[in-house]
C-alpha cells in the first residue's frame, strides 16, 4: 500500500509541471498575438499620415483664388487676342494672358491680396482695374470695354507779317476824319506789322489820287495863286517850269517897272 507521504509528494510534483505548462503555453501565445496586434497600428499610423498629407495639400490648394472677367467693344462685340496683364502690389513682375474667341481670360492660381488688371488690345483706348482677392475665392472682373481713343488735332492758325500788314492796310484805307477826310497813314492797331516797301508805295498812291486829297490840294493851290505866295514864279503855265532860284531872280529883273 503507497503511504500518506507518497501521494502529497505525487500530487505537488502533479502540480508543479502543470503550472510550468501553463506558463510555456502563455508565452507561445503571446509571441503569436503581437505581430498580429502590430500590423493594424502600423497600418493606421499610414493611412493617418497620408490623411493629414492629402488635407495638408488641400489646405494649400484652397488658399489661392482665381479671376475671370471678359473684354468686349463699344458695340458689345467680344474681342478676342486682347492683352490682359495683372500684377500685385508688393511685386514688379506681372502676368498676361490673352482673351480667348468669347473675350473671356482667367488667371487660375491667384495669390490672396490686392490686384491690378490692365487690358489692351491695338487701335483701342487701355482699360484698368483694381480690386482684392480672398483666399480661395473665384473672383469676377467687371466687364472691360475698350473704345476707339479721342483724338484730339490741334491747328494753330496764323498769318505771315506780310499778310497781316496787307489785311491791316486794307482797314487803314477805309479810315476818314468826319467820313471825308483821308487818314490812311495812321494805325490804330497796337503792335502793328511793319510795311514792306510795296506796300508804303501803295498807301502814298492811295492818298495822293484820293478825291478828297486832290480837292484839298487844289483849293490851297487855288489861295496860295490868289495871294501870290508864290509870285517869283510867275503867273500861268510858265511858272511850272521854273525851279532854279537864280532864274527866278531872273526873271524878276527882267520884268517890266511897272510889275516891280
Amino acid at each position: 500500500m503507497v503511504s500518506a507521504r507518497t501521494k502529497l509528494v505525487l500530487c505537488l510534483q502533479l502540480s508543479v509541471r502543470l503550472a510550468v505548462l501553463v506558463v510555456i503555453c502563455d508565452s507561445a501565445s503571446r509571441c503569436q498575438e503581437a505581430p498580429i496586434f502590430q500590423a493594424p497600428r502600423t497600418a493606421l499610423a499610414k493611412g493617418q499620415s497620408t490623411g493629414a498629407l492629402s488635407a495638408k495639400r488641400q489646405s494649400t490648394q484652397l488658399q489661392d483664388g482665381s479671376i475671370s472677367g471678359k473684354v468686349v467693344d463699344q458695340s458689345g462685340s467680344n474681342i478676342a487676342g486682347a492683352v490682359v496683364k495683372l500684377t500685385y502690389e508688393d511685386r514688379s513682375a506681372g502676368v498676361e494672358v490673352l482673351s480667348d474667341d468669347e473675350g473671356q481670360f482667367v488667371f487660375p492660381n491667384v495669390t490672396p491680396g490686392s490686384f491690378h488688371l490692365i487690358v489692351s488690345s491695338p487701335g483701342l483706348a487701355l482699360e484698368d482695374f483694381s480690386g482684392t482677392v480672398t483666399p480661395g475665392e473665384a473672383y469676377v472682373a467687371p466687364l472691360f470695354m475698350l473704345v476707339i481713343p479721342t483724338q484730339v488735332t490741334e491747328v494753330h492758325v496764323g498769318l505771315t507779317a506780310e499778310e497781316l500788314s496787307n489785311i491791316q492796310i486794307k482797314d487803314q484805307e477805309k479810315q476818314r476824319v468826319i467820313g471825308m477826310i483821308p487818314n490812311f497813314y495812321v494805325s490804330y492797331t497796337p503792335n502793328a506789322a511793319p510795311l514792306a516797301p510795296k506796300l508804303k508805295f501803295e498807301l502814298a498812291w492811295k492818298t495822293a489820287v484820293d478825291p478828297v486829297s486832290l480837292l484839298g490840294v487844289g483849293i490851297v493851290a487855288g489861295f496860295d495863286q490868289a495871294g501870290d505866295r508864290w509870285g517869283a514864279y510867275g503867273q500861268g503855265a510858265q511858272g511850272y517850269a521854273i525851279r532854279n532860284p537864280e532864274t527866278v531872280r531872273c526873271a524878276r529883273l527882267r520884268q517890266p517897272a511897272r510889275n516891280r
